[in-house]
């Protein structure tokens, strides 16, 4: 399937990718972009790959019609793929044009966005893309739904991912990771063009994959080198945390991410007969089940009727405790964790749920004793174990304090700051000016945090500093804070309720300008909880962003059209005229330094006639 799908004159698209040993991806990524847009149209650069499965795939590609350049070997090469790609479209154009140019990763599967989903066909596709033909305008994907490397079909909606692609004849400029393209016209538009971006593996995939692509970049994989890498923003710093985080640490930060079931992309997959990247690998790392058909079990019953047929065994166990999770079957996920934590009770993951989980009841129901209690108890187990990582009492004395043993928090973190250096130590200190803010120790909280707040940079950090300050009475200084956040807000380190919480700060401190700030870089996510969609919506109407306020009541009528604030609101919104959206500034400066000879491989081209 091509692109003579869709109706009309033929659309001609242009695939470029580079890789280098991607076993578990290239060949789902040739077949799936081979069917989409043929593999006449596929230009594959090799940076020296070894391993079977890559060059199987690049050769499968090659025997279709691909071309292949496997004279791009080594980092240097690597380094410049930016200007090689550029190099590329710009002969392209003026020996045989394409109507689009996309230089994807290897784990970047091209997609669109359609009213209420997302494209399943390549005819959906080319219909989306049709829009932008012969646009003069640096395109911009609409975001990259990104894998959580736990759960098939589940994508953080990542809707402020930068990435770039060319119509025909457009390309002035493009960087080395396709965040920054310049064309003629000088502008940016933003296109409902997707990808689907697989870019977490499995740990110990995620840390090969990691050192691979830092290599030539760092000296040496010395834990303070690459920290030093990572403190400088040295080209691929971003994947120095993969390489300095536990496997515990790495898979606890896809909690606080907000995800959205997307089984599109699947389907667009099974009708090529190829199965979602990581599958195999994911289902033996977390050992939920010998086949794929236990990844499909999305019912209590299902799940009850495969516990009956195992033993009790720990491997069984803790697959079944998996299994509940991910459904989200409280009572059997607590009766699972107990018998687990009654042959182990070392196995700090499980007690930790079983703490969330009974602070969790003590909030909502009367017996708040008792589940006070159930987490005393858990907490108080955690914290007898031999060796307790300073992670795992940062955790425990959140909890020790939320459920009103202060002390006994305080006295936790205070380990756990004891055991940390640099940034983490930083990071355990903000949680002890937590602690003493939510124990009205007024004056021990000021001072901590007039120490650390000069030293943090992270947006999440600041916002917690800022709504620290304004609960001390500190206005001004609360305000500098929530400033000083903005310009580091990006949207893989900021939540839903950090934008929230920052943009009802500055509201709260009479500052709109700034909370509008804020409401305009969150922008607009399709969010499966409507409890956020409802507030997103009324922050966004308090500040008069009509635009972002009717996108977020649409939402929330999709998913119930009689909920009155929200059919009242958007009668209003369609009576008040719209705003008109804000036209996006150029981009980066253009890549300086000599590009590599490019396309001594690609002969014979023909012009389009």
């Amino acid at each position: 399937m091509s692109n003579n799908s869709i109706e009309g004159p033929e659309m001609r698209i242009c695939i470029i990718m580079m890789l280098k040993d991607e076993d578990e991806l290239a060949m789902t990524w040739v077949k799936y972009h081979g069917a989409v847009v043929g593999y006449e149209n596929l230009f594959i650069f090799d940076n020296g790959s070894t391993q079977a499965g890559t060059i199987a795939a690049i050769d499968h590609a090659e025997s279709k019609g691909s071309r292949v350049d496997r004279g791009q070997s080594g980092f240097l090469a690597f380094k410049h793929k930016g200007m090689t790609f550029e190099a590329l479209i710009k002969r392209l154009d003026q020996e045989s044009p394409y109507d689009f140019y996309f230089p994807l990763d290897i784990d970047e599967f091209l997609s669109a966005r359609l009213s209420h989903r997302y494209a399943v066909t390549p005819t959906e596709i080319f219909s989306v893309l049709s829009k932008y033909l012969e646009s003069p305008d640096a395109l911009m994907i609409r975001g990259a739904p990104t894998n959580h490397p736990l759960k098939p079909s589940w994508y953080d909606p990542s809707e402020g991912q930068r990435k770039f692609f060319f119509a025909r004849g457009a390309c002035v400029k493009l960087d080395h990771g396709f965040h920054h393209g310049i064309t003629k016209s000088g502008k940016t538009l933003v296109t409902d063009m997707v990808y689907f971006h697989f870019h977490f593996r499995p740990f110990r995939d995620q840390q090969a994959a990691a050192r691979k692509k830092l290599e030539g970049f760092v000296t040496d994989f010395d834990r303070e080198t690459i920290r030093s890498h990572q403190e400088k923003k040295g080209s691929g710093f971003h994947l120095v945390q993969y390489l300095l985080q536990t496997e515990s640490q790495y898979y606890a930060e896809f909690d606080k991410r907000t995800l959205i079931y997307i089984p599109e992309f699947s389907k667009s997959l099974d009708a090529f007969s190829l199965d979602l990247p990581y599958l195999k690998t994911r289902l033996e790392e977390i050992a939920l089940t010998p086949d794929q058909e236990d990844a499909r079990i999305s019912t209590v019953n299902d799940a009850d009727q495969l516990a009956a047929c195992l033993d009790r065994s720990a491997g069984s166990l803790d697959r079944l405790f998996k299994l509940y999770k991910r459904i989200g079957a409280t009572a059997r996920v607590e009766q699972t964790a107990e018998a687990i934590l009654a042959s182990n009770p070392a196995n700090f993951l499980v007690r930790r749920d079983l703490i969330h989980l009974a602070v969790e009841r003590g909030l909502v129901s009367q017996t708040k004793s008792t589940a006070w209690s159930e987490a005393r108890y858990h907490l108080s187990e955690a914290e007898k174990q031999e060796s307790v990582a300073a992670e795992d009492l940062i955790y425990i004395a959140r909890y020790n304090s939320r459920i009103g043993d202060h002390e006994v928090g305080l006295r936790n973190i205070q380990k756990a700051i004891m055991m940390l250096e640099g940034d983490e130590k930083l990071a355990a200190r903000l949680v002890q000016a937590e602690i003493y803010v939510e124990n009205k120790d007024k004056s021990r909280a000021i001072k901590e945090l007039e120490d650390i707040t000069p030293k943090l940079h992270r947006p999440n950090q600041l916002i917690r500093c800022a709504l620290m300050m304004g609960k001390l009475g500190m206005a001004k200084s609360s305000l500098a804070e929530g400033r000083r956040s903005i310009g580091v807000l990006r949207p893989a380190r900021t939540t839903p309720q950090d934008y929230l919480q920052l943009a009802k700060l500055f509201i709260r401190n009479g500052a709109a300008a700034d909370a509008k700030i804020v409401m305009i870089k969150a922008g607009f996510t399709n969010f499966p909880q409507m409890n956020l969609l409802v507030e997103f919506h009324e922050v966004n109407f308090e500040l008069d962003l009509k635009e972002l306020a009717k996108q977020y009541a649409e939402a929330a009528l999709a998913k119930d059209a009689y909920h009155p604030l929200m059919v009242e609101r958007l009668g209003i919104l369609q009576l008040l005229e719209r705003t008109p959206k804000p036209v996006a500034e150029p981009l980066a400066p253009p890549v300086t330094g000599k590009g590599i000879g490019v396309m001594r491989m690609f002969t014979g081209i023909r012009r389009r006639g």
